[in-house]
């Protein structure tokens, strides 16, 4: 029934306790988040501290306070940003391998009054508008406008069978012209052929928080703002990957507080660069990319940045589930290193004391991986249903998890679960035009 009559409970609301000058809290304050009752406040599991320092980590842009649930995703938040830098510091752009601009085009309000509807198109040259409605982690076409001068009108789901035509697009429900996208864009961004793009509608409590994807030459908007970064197409491409991982999905759970991936937040993930030193190699992730992005021609531009010549790949929806696993695992290891006895390796900012707690919590980092997978109800909910009690996302991506500790072991080579191996030439179609 909530705790204030007359307040409906959806309505959050906060107690905040100020000691003064004369009880200074030099070890940090003591936080509770999502309490739903008085006796929450005395629950080990619920109830940490967090030091001044330990904010300035998590979101060193905006110093403002993440939110956890629990103890453990704390200490975990905390032990991630000690190994991965954030995607952006502004007070220090130097630091930031990436040099990342998130932006949009349009405002969908402002500039209504240029939009094009698709009853209204002639043989002018156009530009779709994106939204975020029609895109979903690694697919342009997740969602489609029917033809229909009707503006309420809804988008539809794509089936999986509908996609396996790799010349079926998604149908926008506005356009711009061409000569308003070429003045408002950059110079050296006018011709390119395909965006990076992650949804801004977003709320920790969906299946998934952040939905990235690749796009075709389109106009963004406020819930599609472009992503640009420094390097080749397939340092995006290990972008995108990293932005649909579970375990950067964790730690973005953790700041967005409403129903918007807003820019702060993105600028404040922690985000890795693919440099040389990283394991697997880069080719590992991009094949894998490259295949659950490449469905289609009209993304054929970014295909061909990441030097792949051939025509788009089959969409196979059990594929498509092995290749994520074995991404989510390959991000795992990067995310959360271990010792090749399965420790924690101690990161360099870690003290004693942080390294003791976090083990305390979660004595391994196979346990963390675990820990994350368990705080995603929606996918195991629907896992459980669907294959008889089992999580079967939980149990590939641990055992991918573990025979890739083991390849770092050995030195010997990751065996892929997938025949044919990812990006291989066989699930690809064959020439434009034909199934």
């Amino acid at each position: 029934n909530g705790i204030f009559p007359g307040v409906h409970r959806s309505y959050k609301f906060c107690l905040l306790t100020l000691t003064g000058r004369e009880r200074p809290l030099e070890e940090g304050a003591d936080f509770v988040f999502f309490a739903c009752s008085v006796e929450d406040l005395y629950k080990g599991e619920k109830r940490f501290k967090l030091s001044s320092a330990d904010i300035a980590l998590l979101n060193p842009n905006t110093l403002t306070c993440a939110t956890f649930r629990t103890r453990n995703d704390a200490e975990l938040t905390k032990a991630i940003h000690r190994r991965v830098p954030v995607f952006l510091y502004e007070r220090d752009p130097e630091r930031s391998a990436y040099r990342p601009q998130v932006w949009r085009l349009l405002n969908t309000t402002d500039d209504s009054g240029d939009f094009v509807g698709v009853d209204e198109k002639r043989e002018r040259q156009l530009v779709p508008v994106i939204e975020a409605k029609t895109i979903h982690q690694f697919d342009h076409r997740f969602a489609t406008f029917t033809e229909s001068a009707n503006e309420n009108t809804d988008v539809e789901e794509m089936s999986a069978s509908s996609k396996v035509s790799p010349t079926l697009g998604s149908q926008a429900r506005y356009f711009i012209s061409d000569k308003m996208f070429r003045e408002r864009m950059p110079a050296n961004l006018t011709d390119k052929g395909w965006f990076l793009t992650a949804r801004n509608i977003a709320r920790s409590t969906d299946e998934r928080t952040v939905i990235a994807a690749i796009i075709p030459r389109s106009a963004s908007c406020e819930v599609t703002p472009y992503i640009v970064v420094k390097g080749d197409a397939s340092v995006s491409g290990f972008l995108l990957g990293l932005f649909n991982s579970f375990v950067l999905d964790y730690t973005a759970r953790q700041k967005v507080g409403g129903t918007h991936l807003s820019y702060y937040i993105l600028y404040q993930l922690p985000v890795l660069f693919p440099n040389g030193g990283m394991y697997p190699d880069l080719n590992f992730f991009i094949c894998r990319i490259l295949e659950l992005t490449y469905t289609a021609w009209d993304v054929q531009p970014f295909a061909e940045d990441c030097r792949w010549l051939g025509p788009p790949f089959r969409w196979d929806e059990e594929r498509r589930f092995l290749l994520r696993c074995e991404l989510d695992a390959a991000f795992f290891h990067l995310y959360l290193p271990a010792e090749a006895n399965g420790d924690w390796r101690r990161a360099e900012s870690e003290t004693t004391e942080d390294l003791a707690r976090l083990k305390a919590r979660l004595p391994t980092p196979r346990d963390a991986v675990s820990c994350i997978m368990d705080t995603f109800p929606i996918g195991r909910r629907k896992d459980e249903e669907k294959f008889n009690g089992d999580y079967r996302t939980k149990r590939i991506i641990l055992e991918v998890y573990d025979a890739l500790a083991e390849a770092q072991r050995t030195g010997h080579p990751y065996r892929t679960r997938l025949d044919p191996p990812p990006a291989d030439p066989r699930c690809c179609h064959q020439t434009r035009g034909r199934g």
